[in-house]
């Protein structure tokens, strides 16, 4: 047997289905090397939604669908009659879009909200409206759920004072020693920029958190929902960002496959 045919890219049952759906080649798809599936189709499937994606931004992980999850508990318990929810780094819309149709299925669109998704790619942002129009804009009453996309590198265009009840953030969170490391598909493929977050993996997490504070963005009992490093925990915080630990009642979630994967934030 040749040393072609055994490097040769096995497909998984659920990359044949992906290539089977829309029509497309495994023989075209395997000259692409280890490129992701999504890619190749330009679509991906997430928590109920199929959106479109493309090299300017991430593949959403199955695993980030329990941000929604959280985002939509909170959400189901907030009081408040007109609730603004900021979604930093959105990159196609996955998280908003994905909790908006959430809200609709399960009629929880009884209060006025009004979404704000940000990110630094203006590709991105285009994406994600277009994402937006297609999937959501027609099903929703535009009296209760407003949409809005900025281009901001983070918070910096949002306005002193203008206060978020809910911020759900997916912002690049590995550590820049570790992103060399990472599997071919990933590092070769998905874009740096999303996916390096510094030398400890926190560092644009700390200066969101530093931004929202410092413009008064924080709306009474808001609650701040990040998708972080399994390396992001009390221990982590205690060391490198301690007053965090005194700002912030900080409740360290674990993922389906048991490790650190959120912070939920309540400001003390």
């Amino acid at each position: 047997m040749s040393n072609n045919l055994k490097s040769k890219r096995h497909l998984s049952v659920y990359e044949k289905q992906q290539l089977l759906k829309y029509n497309l080649s495994e023989e075209e798809f395997l000259k692409k090397g280890e490129m992701p599936v999504e890619y190749f189709t330009s679509w991906v499937d997430f928590a109920g939604l199929t959106l479109r994606i493309n090299k300017n931004v991430l593949i959403p992980r199955v695993e980030t669908e329990e941000l929604v999850n959280h985002a939509l508990e909170s959400l189901k318990n907030n009081q408040q009659k007109n609730i603004k929810v900021l979604d930093l780094g959105t990159g196609s819309g996955t998280v908003a879009l994905a909790l908006i149709n959430q809200l609709h299925l399960l009629n929880y669109l009884d209060k006025k909200l009004d979404f704000y998704l940000i990110d630094l790619s203006a590709e991105a942002i285009s994406l994600a409206k277009n994402n937006y129009q297609k999937l959501l804009l027609k099903s929703l009453n535009n009296d209760r759920v407003k949409v809005n996309f900025l281009k901001s590198n983070l918070l910096e265009k949002i306005e002193n004072n203008f206060q978020f009840n809910l911020i759900l953030a997916n912002l690049p969170y590995i550590p820049s020693s570790r992103v060399k490391k990472l599997s071919s598909s990933v590092k070769d493929f998905e874009p740096i920029i999303a996916l390096d977050g510094g030398k400890t993996g926190f560092e644009l997490i700390a200066k969101a958190l530093a931004q929202l504070l410092d413009k008064n963005l924080l709306a009474k009992e808001a609650i701040l929902l990040f998708e972080t490093d399994y390396s992001h925990d009390y221990q982590f915080l205690k060391n490198y960002y301690p007053s965090l630990l005194k700002l912030f009642e900080i409740n360290f979630i674990k993922d389906q496959f048991a490790r650190q994967r959120f912070l939920e934030l309540k400001i003390l």
